[in-house]
């Protein structure tokens, strides 16, 4: 899926609702899933160093 877990699980949260706003919370649930992605490789660098 093009927008990733919580951006999908977002839309369907919302489908009553217009288009725009549907969009506008795919986008910030790929921001979401990003910032996730980031903080995990970030810890993972960290454990790494410690190893």
């Amino acid at each position: 899926m093009l927008f990733g877990r919580f951006g999908g699980a977002i839309a369907k949260l919302t489908e009553d609702i217009a288009d725009g706003d549907a969009i506008a919370l795919m986008l910030l649930g790929m921001v979401m899933e990003i910032n996730s992605a980031i903080i995990q490789l970030t810890s993972e660098q960290r454990v790494r160093k410690y190893i």
